[in-house]
Protein backbone atom coordinates (compact mmCIF):
# COMPACT_ATOMS: atom_id res chain seq x y z
CA UNK A 1 0.00 0.00 0.00
CA UNK A 2 1.20 3.08 -1.26
CA UNK A 3 1.44 5.13 2.11
CA UNK A 4 2.02 8.74 0.50
CA UNK A 5 -1.26 8.73 -0.90
CA UNK A 6 -3.42 8.76 2.00
CA UNK A 7 -6.21 11.84 1.66
CA UNK A 8 -9.31 11.55 0.15
CA UNK A 9 -10.63 13.78 -2.70
CA UNK A 10 -12.56 16.14 -0.07
CA UNK A 11 -9.79 16.50 2.08
CA UNK A 12 -7.10 17.26 -0.76
CA UNK A 13 -9.78 19.96 -2.12
CA UNK A 14 -9.83 21.71 1.48
CA UNK A 15 -6.22 21.50 1.59
CA UNK A 16 -5.91 23.44 -1.94
CA UNK A 17 -8.84 25.88 -0.74
CA UNK A 18 -11.43 24.70 -2.83
CA UNK A 19 -14.57 22.99 -3.26
CA UNK A 20 -14.50 19.18 -4.12
CA UNK A 21 -16.76 20.33 -7.56
CA UNK A 22 -13.66 22.76 -8.44
CA UNK A 23 -10.84 19.91 -8.00
CA UNK A 24 -13.09 17.16 -10.77
CA UNK A 25 -13.02 19.74 -12.71
CA UNK A 26 -9.68 20.63 -12.53
CA UNK A 27 -8.75 16.91 -12.78
CA UNK A 28 -10.58 16.75 -15.86
CA UNK A 29 -8.61 19.63 -17.43
CA UNK A 30 -5.52 17.50 -16.55
CA UNK A 31 -4.42 19.81 -13.73
CA UNK A 32 -2.62 18.11 -10.38
CA UNK A 33 -0.97 15.23 -12.04
CA UNK A 34 0.91 13.69 -10.16
CA UNK A 35 -0.94 14.54 -7.13
CA UNK A 36 -3.15 12.27 -7.12
CA UNK A 37 -3.84 8.06 -8.32
CA UNK A 38 -6.62 5.91 -8.29
CA UNK A 39 -6.55 3.33 -5.57
CA UNK A 40 -7.72 -0.56 -5.75
CA UNK A 41 -11.39 0.14 -5.10
CA UNK A 42 -10.98 2.68 -8.05
CA UNK A 43 -11.24 5.66 -5.85
CA UNK A 44 -9.01 8.52 -6.32
CA UNK A 45 -6.09 9.18 -3.23
CA UNK A 46 -4.15 12.16 -3.08
CA UNK A 47 -0.82 13.11 -1.42
CA UNK A 48 -0.31 16.04 0.90
CA UNK A 49 -0.27 19.22 -1.05
CA UNK A 50 2.65 21.55 -1.04
CA UNK A 51 1.78 24.21 -3.49
CA UNK A 52 0.31 27.77 -3.06
CA UNK A 53 -3.07 28.25 -1.29
CA UNK A 54 -4.62 30.74 -2.57
CA UNK A 55 -6.54 33.00 0.54
CA UNK A 56 -10.30 32.95 0.37
CA UNK A 57 -12.10 36.49 -0.54
CA UNK A 58 -13.61 38.28 1.84
CA UNK A 59 -16.94 38.76 1.22
CA UNK A 60 -18.40 41.97 3.04
CA UNK A 61 -21.76 41.50 3.96
CA UNK A 62 -24.08 42.60 6.49
CA UNK A 63 -22.87 46.01 7.14
CA UNK A 64 -25.64 47.92 4.73
CA UNK A 65 -26.07 50.29 7.81
CA UNK A 66 -22.09 51.05 7.73
CA UNK A 67 -22.27 51.60 3.98
CA UNK A 68 -24.96 53.79 4.05
CA UNK A 69 -23.38 56.09 6.37
CA UNK A 70 -20.18 56.16 4.68
CA UNK A 71 -21.82 56.32 1.33
CA UNK A 72 -20.14 53.69 -0.05
CA UNK A 73 -22.87 52.56 -1.90
CA UNK A 74 -22.46 53.25 -5.50
CA UNK A 75 -26.21 54.01 -6.01
CA UNK A 76 -29.72 54.88 -4.52
CA UNK A 77 -31.09 51.56 -6.18
CA UNK A 78 -28.57 48.89 -4.96
CA UNK A 79 -29.08 50.99 -1.35
CA UNK A 80 -33.02 50.85 -1.44
CA UNK A 81 -32.41 47.13 -2.67
CA UNK A 82 -30.34 45.98 0.16
CA UNK A 83 -32.93 47.70 2.55
CA UNK A 84 -35.58 45.65 1.53
CA UNK A 85 -33.30 42.64 1.79
CA UNK A 86 -33.26 43.64 5.23
CA UNK A 87 -36.82 43.87 5.78
CA UNK A 88 -37.04 40.62 4.25
CA UNK A 89 -34.68 38.86 6.17
CA UNK A 90 -36.28 40.25 9.57
CA UNK A 91 -39.77 39.84 8.39
CA UNK A 92 -41.29 37.91 10.96
CA UNK A 93 -40.10 41.00 13.46
CA UNK A 94 -41.56 43.48 11.17
CA UNK A 95 -44.68 44.85 11.62
CA UNK A 96 -47.74 45.27 9.20
CA UNK A 97 -46.67 48.57 8.14
CA UNK A 98 -42.96 47.78 7.50
CA UNK A 99 -43.36 44.89 5.57
CA UNK A 100 -46.00 47.06 3.96
CA UNK A 101 -43.66 49.50 2.51
CA UNK A 102 -41.70 46.34 0.55
CA UNK A 103 -43.42 47.26 -2.52
CA UNK A 104 -43.24 50.79 -2.09
CA UNK A 105 -39.63 50.35 -2.14
CA UNK A 106 -39.46 47.53 -4.80
CA UNK A 107 -41.11 50.69 -6.90
CA UNK A 108 -38.60 53.13 -6.11
CA UNK A 109 -35.86 50.98 -6.99
CA UNK A 110 -37.74 49.99 -10.70
CA UNK A 111 -38.06 54.20 -11.40
CA UNK A 112 -34.46 54.49 -10.31
CA UNK A 113 -33.11 52.47 -12.97
CA UNK A 114 -35.35 53.29 -15.15
CA UNK A 115 -34.49 56.91 -14.54
CA UNK A 116 -30.77 56.32 -14.96
CA UNK A 117 -31.60 54.76 -18.62
CA UNK A 118 -32.04 56.21 -22.33
CA UNK A 119 -33.12 54.12 -25.52
CA UNK A 120 -31.02 54.69 -28.40
CA UNK A 121 -31.88 53.87 -32.15
CA UNK A 122 -29.08 52.37 -34.47
CA UNK A 123 -29.31 51.51 -38.20
CA UNK A 124 -26.92 51.25 -41.07
CA UNK A 125 -26.98 52.30 -44.82
CA UNK A 126 -26.20 49.60 -47.44
CA UNK A 127 -26.93 50.52 -51.09
CA UNK A 128 -27.37 46.61 -51.40
CA UNK A 129 -30.49 46.88 -49.48
CA UNK A 130 -33.89 47.69 -50.04
CA UNK A 131 -35.33 50.72 -47.91
CA UNK A 132 -37.89 48.52 -46.49
CA UNK A 133 -35.20 45.60 -45.25
CA UNK A 134 -33.23 47.81 -43.87
CA UNK A 135 -33.71 47.20 -39.43
CA UNK A 136 -33.13 49.85 -36.69
CA UNK A 137 -31.98 48.23 -33.43
CA UNK A 138 -33.62 49.53 -30.10
CA UNK A 139 -31.80 49.14 -26.62
CA UNK A 140 -31.50 50.96 -23.65
CA UNK A 141 -28.14 51.83 -22.05
CA UNK A 142 -27.15 54.91 -18.99
CA UNK A 143 -26.56 57.91 -20.89
CA UNK A 144 -22.93 58.32 -19.91
CA UNK A 145 -22.06 55.00 -21.87
CA UNK A 146 -24.00 55.91 -25.41
CA UNK A 147 -21.22 56.32 -27.10
CA UNK A 148 -19.32 53.15 -25.82
CA UNK A 149 -22.40 51.13 -26.52
CA UNK A 150 -22.29 52.09 -30.13
CA UNK A 151 -18.83 51.61 -30.21
CA UNK A 152 -19.64 47.86 -28.73
CA UNK A 153 -22.40 46.98 -31.57
CA UNK A 154 -20.33 48.58 -34.07
CA UNK A 155 -17.48 45.99 -33.46
CA UNK A 156 -19.92 43.40 -34.27
CA UNK A 157 -21.74 44.84 -37.13
CA UNK A 158 -20.16 44.16 -41.00
CA UNK A 159 -21.83 47.37 -41.84
CA UNK A 160 -20.88 50.87 -41.06
CA UNK A 161 -23.83 52.10 -38.64
CA UNK A 162 -24.94 55.69 -37.49
CA UNK A 163 -26.89 56.74 -34.02
CA UNK A 164 -29.79 58.11 -35.52
CA UNK A 165 -31.32 59.44 -32.06
CA UNK A 166 -31.46 58.70 -28.05
CA UNK A 167 -34.65 58.68 -26.11
CA UNK A 168 -35.25 60.23 -22.92
CA UNK A 169 -38.79 60.18 -22.03
CA UNK A 170 -39.90 56.66 -22.89
CA UNK A 171 -38.54 53.32 -22.06
CA UNK A 172 -37.05 50.21 -24.40
CA UNK A 173 -40.20 48.23 -22.94
CA UNK A 174 -42.49 50.89 -24.37
CA UNK A 175 -40.67 50.93 -28.02
CA UNK A 176 -40.53 47.31 -28.31
CA UNK A 177 -44.38 46.75 -27.15
CA UNK A 178 -44.87 49.43 -29.70
CA UNK A 179 -42.93 47.61 -32.78
CA UNK A 180 -43.49 44.14 -31.69
CA UNK A 181 -45.39 43.24 -34.79
CA UNK A 182 -42.45 44.58 -37.03
CA UNK A 183 -39.73 42.59 -34.69
CA UNK A 184 -36.94 40.90 -36.81
CA UNK A 185 -34.69 39.67 -34.32
CA UNK A 186 -33.22 39.96 -30.89
CA UNK A 187 -33.49 44.13 -30.43
CA UNK A 188 -33.29 44.39 -34.09
CA UNK A 189 -37.29 46.12 -35.94
CA UNK A 190 -38.00 46.91 -39.52
CA UNK A 191 -36.34 50.16 -40.02
CA UNK A 192 -39.52 52.03 -41.96
CA UNK A 193 -42.15 52.08 -39.43
CA UNK A 194 -39.69 53.05 -36.16
CA UNK A 195 -38.63 55.92 -38.16
CA UNK A 196 -41.88 57.23 -39.24
CA UNK A 197 -43.03 57.13 -35.64
CA UNK A 198 -40.26 59.21 -34.50
CA UNK A 199 -40.91 61.76 -37.71
CA UNK A 200 -44.52 62.17 -37.31
CA UNK A 201 -45.81 60.56 -33.77
CA UNK A 202 -42.69 60.73 -31.03
CA UNK A 203 -42.82 64.13 -28.51
CA UNK A 204 -39.94 63.89 -27.25
CA UNK A 205 -36.75 65.60 -27.63
CA UNK A 206 -34.23 64.30 -30.22
CA UNK A 207 -30.26 63.19 -28.44
CA UNK A 208 -27.00 62.75 -29.21
CA UNK A 209 -24.03 62.13 -27.16
CA UNK A 210 -22.27 65.26 -25.80
CA UNK A 211 -18.91 64.00 -27.52
CA UNK A 212 -20.67 63.74 -30.62
CA UNK A 213 -22.22 67.05 -30.81
CA UNK A 214 -18.61 68.42 -29.45
CA UNK A 215 -17.20 66.48 -32.95
CA UNK A 216 -19.70 68.07 -35.03
CA UNK A 217 -18.40 71.40 -34.01
CA UNK A 218 -14.78 70.74 -33.90
CA UNK A 219 -14.94 69.66 -37.47
CA UNK A 220 -16.85 71.82 -39.50
CA UNK A 221 -14.52 75.28 -40.68
CA UNK A 222 -15.22 78.35 -42.95
CA UNK A 223 -18.33 79.19 -44.11
CA UNK A 224 -19.90 75.80 -41.79
CA UNK A 225 -18.83 77.21 -39.07
CA UNK A 226 -20.98 80.45 -39.14
CA UNK A 227 -24.10 78.13 -40.13
CA UNK A 228 -23.52 75.30 -37.50
CA UNK A 229 -22.42 78.04 -34.46
CA UNK A 230 -26.35 79.74 -35.13
CA UNK A 231 -27.52 76.39 -33.56
CA UNK A 232 -27.58 75.41 -30.39
CA UNK A 233 -27.30 71.56 -29.30
CA UNK A 234 -30.92 70.39 -29.24
CA UNK A 235 -31.12 72.14 -32.93
CA UNK A 236 -28.03 70.34 -33.84
CA UNK A 237 -29.79 66.78 -32.31
CA UNK A 238 -33.00 67.71 -34.59
CA UNK A 239 -30.53 68.68 -37.96
CA UNK A 240 -28.67 65.30 -37.17
CA UNK A 241 -32.01 63.15 -36.93
CA UNK A 242 -33.21 64.87 -40.30
CA UNK A 243 -30.20 64.37 -42.41
CA UNK A 244 -29.78 60.75 -40.99
CA UNK A 245 -33.11 59.48 -41.83
CA UNK A 246 -33.90 61.54 -45.26
CA UNK A 247 -30.85 59.43 -46.32
CA UNK A 248 -28.09 57.72 -43.94
CA UNK A 249 -24.58 57.72 -45.32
Amino acid sequence: MNTEYIYTRKEFAHQVGITTECLRTRMRRGRHMGWYIRGEDGRFLFKKWEGEVKPKRKINRGNHDNAVKKGRYPNKAMEEHNRMKKFLAAKKQLSKKELAMVPAILEKIKNANLKNHVVYFITYYDPLIKEEDRLVKIGKTKERTVTGRFSAIQSCCPFELTLITYSKSKTEEFFHEKFREHWVRGEWFKYTPVVDYLKNEYEGEYCLPEELLNTMKANVDGQWLDYISEYNDQELCDLWFKLKTDKIN
